[in-house]
């Protein structure tokens, strides 16, 4: 398939790069406990709409921080704890109902705190966009933490 091709096809993150021709970016779409991932061996990890439906969150968090020494973890996760009452009283039912809701019901201050607690400096935080309260940020683990 061609490139150009391959830019119209939907998620599809290679396209923009290949257009470019930037050839020393390599996309991975796998989970986090994917035995073929190599530790530390990823400058970025982005885990998009994800955080919310891990049950074992802080083990999926301490997972990435060693995929990346020195790198970038970018996330972006709703965080329905930052809403009015009323939609957090609707988590209980939506659960109950098997909806994937596992950590929605987070605000974005705990996530912030177990991202930090995994060994992540906080570089930038923000509320994207406004009404849907999916809670963005940008985190650096250090080479040698």
């Amino acid at each position: 398939m061609s490139p150009e091709a391959d830019a119209h096809e939907p998620n599809n993150a290679r396209a923009p790069a290949t257009l470019i021709r930037i050839d020393n970016v390599r996309f991975q779409q796998c989970s986090a406990d994917d035995p073929a991932l190599t530790l530390a061996s990823f400058d970025v990890v982005m885990v998009m709409n994800l955080l919310r439906l891990l049950r074992h969150l802080s083990a999926g968090l301490r997972r990435i921080h060693d995929l990346v020494p020195g790198g970038l973890f970018i996330s972006k996760t709703p965080c329905i704890g930052d809403r009015g009452v009323g939609v957090r009283i609707v988590i209980p039912q939506l659960r109950a109902v098997a909806l994937p809701l596992t950590r929605a019901s987070s605000a974005s201050t705990q996530l912030t705190t177990l991202i930090a607690s995994s060994g992540f400096e906080i570089r930038e935080t923000a509320m994207y966009p406004g009404k849907t309260r999916s809670f963005s940020v940008v985190a650096h683990r250090a080479a040698d933490s």
